[in-house]
């Protein structure tokens, strides 16, 4: 079963996801870095590049994805989450792919 997110763009919206490994939440501590990219290859957003957009420093496998401000064109992509750590220096693709929705919502006009 895929996973199916929406992200808003411009705005602060968070993507949270709970990675498992055999029904068991994964200790995140030592990854390095992590990369969520879409199957066209056409974008990737990049831990090491967008360090404010991963956060998997909160225990129990959890991962929050905040990609409101980074370049996804608007539509539906499907995506693979690619973890490195130290003893997988060129990442694992992580578990199955993602359904990512980006929509653009115009700002209300300010009275």
């Amino acid at each position: 079963m895929s996973i199916k997110e929406t992200v808003y763009l411009a705005r602060d919206n968070a993507v949270d996801l709970e990675l498992r490994e055999n029904g068991a939440a994964v200790d995140l501590e030592a990854v390095t870095r992590m990369i969520l990219t879409d199957l066209a290859c056409v974008w990737s957003v990049d831990s090491q590049s967008s360090p404010g957009v991963f956060n998997w420093m909160q225990g129990d496998g959890r991962l929050t994805m905040k990609l409101g401000s980074e370049p996804i064109p608007v539509g539906t992509h499907w995506c693979h989450l690619i973890v490195f750590d130290p003893g997988n220096p060129n990442g694992t693709v992580w578990g199955e792919k993602i359904g990512v929705k980006v929509v653009a919502i115009c700002a209300a006009p300010v009275i």
